[in-house]
């Protein structure tokens, strides 16, 4: 029988506090392509008009372990993944 554990799910994955200046599309398409695979980015946050963060909606796969940070320059960003904070899982579960 097939086994039917959930494998990949699209979630919004939170940058707070991203200096202004790392406020374009190639920059979040980068940092989306080492989470998963980009399904959207909000227009909003690309212009800066929500204040200090960034919502990138990505596909990630549950049998790989969350990055939880990624370097800019000498910026370390971490990601905030909401909708994972009640999901559990172990690699290949």
């Amino acid at each position: 029988m097939k086994d039917l554990h959930l494998s990949h799910i699209v979630v919004w994955v939170r940058l707070s506090g991203l200096p202004y200046r790392y406020y374009n599309k190639d920059l979040f398409r980068a940092i989306t392509g080492v989470i998963g695979h980009a399904v959207k980015i909000g227009y909003n946050t690309i212009v800066g008009k929500r204040g200090k963060f960034v919502m990138l909606a990505v596909v990630v796969d549950l049998r790989k372990p969350l990055i939880y940070c990624t370097g800019i320059d000498n910026f370390l960003q971490r990601l905030g993944y909401g909708e994972l904070l009640f999901i559990f899982y172990e690699y290949g579960c």
